[in-house]
């Protein structure tokens, strides 16, 4: 009798990691063992006499009824991309933590979690830390290398000023700018490796990583009304496109040629309800699909209730996610950009992402002038305020970069501009520190 609830936890086991739902599988496996066991009076059937009251009694326990409540949570921000954004946060927010990039691991993974347990992807733990964490971790440990110099510099000043060596070291006739020599030089060093990171580098690293998001996790990306020049002559609408899947709904294509007289005159249209495209190929299923052929006299009008056919298009020309501009190196962005220039589409972001590339190395040297600026002083309340100093600068680096790059983005700015008036602002900073403190 002792194994009879060891072989229902065994079989409960088993049933999920088939895949089949928790809620089915915990009731429903319950329920067919317990009548399983009737015949044999293990299982006593006047017990199903309570399940109304176990039900009824589950409904009002406020513990319980938080748990689906906070799967529905979890979904609503998965879906809408919050949770996304609430990782690049974290890995913010905890940059300057000790193992902080692990935690934000650690947070990616609770996001990614139902994907990677997910039977038909046939996930493995191996597959999961050498296919896509590196590159994650790449990812993330370049795009916050800036605040990881300027707190490492921060840091290591400070306890040379609390321990009196820089005092001593200035006392014996070396100059502030002497001092400021080698940080200067280590900056310039990482200034061009992380040039060469952000342009040749990391697109590498980023490829590989989106390629694992997209083949094997549901990350959120909805166009809708969209009106497109996919190629010279052919105009491409449609009203939604979800990024993860290959699917487009209402979807308008236009033909036209240019005639004699150097007028472009519509050659034919195409109306499809329903669209399934191939991400690599040009291959095509339409539904429910409307052609019109203009002619000189009468036009020609066919309906099909479903076409294979190929198009001069894929299904990846109609949109693809932001962060692709990621994993393109320099010289791809640009060619990337004069197609979807020629196309119609927004560039602004484009534009942001490759000069941010040569931008926030940038500031790793600005705020390192700073930190040696600021840090180089003892000060009575130790390391503690440096830090805290120097956390303020980064916050509020992070907020002039976001709300230039969203004033570039909605009200036109120039991108240039946006993308470089942190820096701008902060060398002037830069500038009168350490002027200031060469003086002094």
């Amino acid at each position: 009798m002792e194994i009879i609830p060891l072989i229902l936890i065994i079989l409960i086991c088993a049933t999920l990691l088939l895949g089949y739902p928790v809620a089915f599988t915990l009731s429903g496996v319950s329920i067919l063992f317990a009548l399983a066991c009737i015949p044999f009076g293990i299982f006593d059937a006047s017990i199903f006499k309570s399940i109304p009251i176990r039900i009824f009694g589950i409904m009002n326990n406020v513990t319980l009824l938080a748990v689906p409540l906070f799967i529905y949570m979890g979904t609503i921000l998965e879906r809408s991309g919050i949770a996304a954004q609430m990782l690049k946060n974290m890995a913010a927010a905890f940059i300057n933590v000790r193992g902080g990039l692990s935690i934000s691991i650690i947070f990616d993974v609770s996001e990614k979690l139902k994907d990677f347990i997910n039977p038909e992807n046939n996930l493995t733990f191996y597959k999961i830390i050498t296919e896509y964490y590196p590159y994650f971790f790449i990812h993330y440990a370049n795009l916050f290398s800036s605040l990881i110099i300027f707190l490492s510099v921060l840091w290591f000043t400070s306890f040379m000023a609390q321990r009196l060596e820089i005092v001593a070291i200035l006392s014996n006739g070396v100059s502030f700018w002497r001092f400021s020599r080698p940080y200067i030089i280590a900056s310039s060093f990482l200034l061009v490796i992380s040039v060469l990171m952000n342009h040749y580098v990391a697109p590498y690293a980023n490829k590989n990583r989106l390629d694992f998001e997209n083949k094997f996790t549901k990350y959120n990306v909805n166009f809708k009304d969209i009106h497109l020049e996919v190629s010279e002559g052919t105009i491409v609408s449609y009203r939604q496109f979800i990024g993860n899947t290959t699917t487009v709904r209402r979807l308008w294509v236009e033909n036209w040629r240019e005639n004699e007289n150097g007028q472009w005159e519509l050659e034919s249209d195409m109306q499809v309800e329903r669209a399934e495209g191939d991400s690599v190929l040009y291959n095509w299923k339409l539904k429910n699909t409307f052609i019109r052929k203009i002619g000189k006299i009468n036009d020609e009008l066919i309906t099909r209730k479903l076409i294979d056919t190929v198009l001069s298009f894929n299904i990846s020309d109609l949109g693809q996610r932001s962060a692709i501009t990621y994993a393109m190196t320099t010289p791809e962005l640009i060619k990337y950009r004069e197609k979807e220039e020629n196309k119609g589409n927004s560039i602004a972001q484009i534009d942001i992402s490759r000069h941010e590339r040569t931008a926030y190395p940038f500031a790793a040297y600005i705020l390192t002038v700073i930190g040696i600026s600021v840090a180089s002083r003892k000060s009575r309340e130790g390391v503690g305020k440096n830090l805290v100093i120097g956390l303020c600068c980064g916050l509020v680096y992070v907020f002039f970069m976001k709300m230039t790059t969203v004033a570039a983005v909605n009200i036109g700015w120039n991108t240039i501009l946006a993308v470089w008036f942190p820096n701008i602002f902060f060398s002037i900073v830069a500038i009168f520190l350490f002027y200031r403190r060469l003086i002094s």
